[in-house]
């Protein structure tokens, strides 16, 4: 039976236990639990679970491989192609690690006076656009003690070009040009001071529709939990379809050190058009 994944890391490794990231406080972001909008009012024991010599490393990595093909006056072709990739290797050692949770949880029926109580909640939780959205329990703690951070980010990239010519029916000539460039970086530190490492969250959300409508609490357990990130290689899924520079250039989001320029080409007599675009490497 896989493990259940609930513990998201800390934004930061410099968080105190006892600072602003508490047992019990009410958040609208699961990733920023810093920024509180209210405390339960509940009064619930805590379990302290500890293990000793702790160490952990989990690792992401993505890529991108974009290829266009043109061929032009039914004669050349060409291909251009562009290829992105990012590791990162986290290694994360520790004396002791402490998880300090709630012996029980928090029930629907308290959940739902809570929110009924607080006039803030209800209107955090109103505040969707499209519909009601949930508000998030700090439930759990993952404190570490003598905490090591051994972080390594390699970055590659590569573009390659392409060309095809026929010369006669059945013989073409041809070239491709490729380059590549890789950079690591790695980072190392440690902390003399017990630090947050890790926070659980149950959420607080209302369910059903007009009378049936009701208000239901329920671990968090999104994709992007601590301690158990998925570490294969994986590549973006890719979607075909006419594409524009609008759309290159909203990709930038993601891969913000890729620059795309367009060109517009045209047969000898200027009635068929081509847009190109090209990849370039911003410095």
């Amino acid at each position: 039976m896989a493990i259940l994944k609930t513990y998201l890391l800390a934004p930061n490794f410099t968080t105190h236990l006892g600072a602003n990231v508490q047992l019990g406080t009410i958040i609208a972001n699961p990733f920023r639990p810093s920024k509180w909008i209210g405390k339960i009012p509940l009064h619930i024991e805590t379990d302290t679970h500890v293990e000793y010599d702790r160490s952990i490393s989990p690792g992401v990595s993505a890529s991108m491989h974009v290829n266009a093909f043109a061929k032009f006056l039914e004669t050349a072709s060409g291909t251009i192609g562009l290829q992105k990739d990012k590791t990162i290797l986290d290694h994360y050692t520790m004396d002791s690690l402490e998880t300090i949770s709630y012996k029980r949880d928090i029930t629907d029926d308290e959940a739902a006076e809570m929110v009924r109580a607080n006039s803030n909640l209800q209107e955090v939780m109103k505040s969707g656009i499209l519909g009601s959205v949930p508000i998030y329990i700090v439930t759990g703690l993952k404190v570490a003690k003598g905490f090591h951070l051994t972080s390594e980010v390699t970055k590659s990239k590569g573009a390659n070009i392409g060309a095809d010519i026929p010369i006669t029916d059945q013989v073409s000539a041809g070239a491709e040009l490729s380059v590549s460039q890789t950079k690591t970086l790695s980072e190392q530190s440690s902390t003399a001071q017990d630090i947050v490492f890790a926070y659980q969250l149950h959420a607080v959300a209302n369910k059903g529709y007009w009378k049936k409508r009701r208000v239901d609490i329920d671990i968090y357990a999104p994709k992007a939990a601590a301690l158990g990130k998925d570490t294969r290689t994986t590549e973006d899924a890719v979607a075909v379809a006419g594409a524009t520079t609008e759309d290159f250039e909203e990709a930038q989001l993601d891969y913000g050190d890729v620059a795309v320029t367009e060109h517009n080409a045209y047969d000898g007599k200027g009635d068929i058009s081509c847009i190109c675009i090209a990849f370039k490497e911003q410095a």
